[in-house]
């Protein structure tokens, strides 16, 4: 009887903005952007060390004004695609 073989694969890809597809305004992104994703692939299911950040984080004192480059921005996002918060 073998002992079984447990496998696990660790993926690293990293994205520059010249590769990016439809960014939209690239002024926003630095010509140094990159994005990194890192994949691991395993036979079994691992449980994290500690818990995610945004799991313990406050709702409190979170505003959406730091995705948009102006107020006019947010709102035509919101008008399209959602509610203004309270």
């Amino acid at each position: 009887m073998s002992a079984a073989v447990l496998r696990k694969i660790n993926y690293s890809v990293i994205i520059c903005r010249a590769e990016l597809d439809d960014i939209g305004e690239p002024d926003h992104y630095l010509e140094r952007f990159q994005l990194m994703l890192s994949i691991v692939v395993s036979d079994n299911e691992q449980v994290p060390e500690k818990r995610p950040a945004w799991e313990s984080h406050s709702m409190r004192h979170i505003s959406s004004d730091i995705l948009f480059s102006s107020t006019i921005e947010r709102d035509e996002c919101f008008d399209t695609f959602g509610t203004l918060p309270r």
